[in-house]
């Protein structure tokens, strides 16, 4: 099913460009997401894509590809259910290498980098103003939201300053973790980043309704989990918001 369904599906995904806007406000998306990419693309960066792309890698962020998890996802393969035969080890390596072919992987990975790079900054800068106590109650909600309550976040800076972090343009942090001292402030906000860029770039999870997960019925809903996480990782959440960048990502 993966091979014979999924060839062009990736068009019902363009919306994984634009879910980020509904967390994070369209300038934010754009001043450093889009932008500093494309500027890389033409030659014209100061090496963001690299930093950035390596500092999600550092974090679990963009590699889909490499493990495989998003295609068990769309087809709904339990893990334990490993192929026996040459036939089923044939087919489990056709299905994987389509979500190559069919750019999923690669699509995937790209959003997923650039969701979590604007998470990274926007947590990043709201870490900042909580540290210095220029805060507003928005920031203190937004951050908790992520599981990062105002010490944590005050850590996360220090760590974040003493750690190799880097600022490109106007306030577009690149955190570059892997240079942390401070390991829980680190596991910490790579966690919170890694959500974010699930709830941007849909990965179902525990968003399945339970009859889902029955063996046999769950053929009736195979590739509609991503129907199931986009009602509560994008509707409900956002639409709780209710805010500006609520409305942004609305329109």
């Amino acid at each position: 099913n993966l091979i014979a369904d999924l060839g062009t599906s990736v068009f019902n995904r363009l919306t994984d460009s634009t879910n980020a806007v509904w967390r994070h406000g369209l300038m934010n998306v754009f001043g450093d997401g889009y932008f500093p990419f494309l500027k890389s693309m033409l030659g014209m960066g100061d090496g963001f894509a690299t930093t950035a792309r390596q500092s999600m890698k550092d974090m679990g962020v963009g590699i889909d590809s490499a493990i495989g998890n998003l295609s068990r996802q769309w087809g709904d393969v339990i893990d334990n259910n490993m192929p026996g035969s040459k036939f089923e080890r044939a087919l489990a390596w056709s299905a994987n290498k389509s979500m190559m072919v069919n750019l999923h992987g690669p699509w995937t990975d790209s959003m997923k980098t650039m969701s979590g790079t604007v998470a990274a900054a926007d947590f990043l800068r709201t870490a900042e103003r909580i540290s210095g106590g220029t805060h507003t109650p928005a920031d203190i909600q937004r951050m908790a939201q992520a599981g990062i309550e105002p010490a944590m976040a005050t850590r996360i800076w220090a760590a974040y300053k003493d750690g190799g972090g880097q600022e490109f343009g106007s306030g577009t942090h690149i955190a570059n973790t892997a240079d942390w001292t401070d390991t829980q402030a680190r596991d910490v906000f790579s966690s919170a980043i890694a959500r974010d860029a699930d709830m941007a770039v849909l990965t179902p999870g525990m968003e399945k309704p339970l009859w889902m997960s029955s063996p046999i019925v769950s053929l009736l809903g195979q590739f509609k989990s991503f129907v199931a996480a986009a009602h509560e990782k994008v509707l409900i959440s956002n639409m709780q918001q209710m805010d500006v960048r609520t409305l942004q990502g609305l329109i």
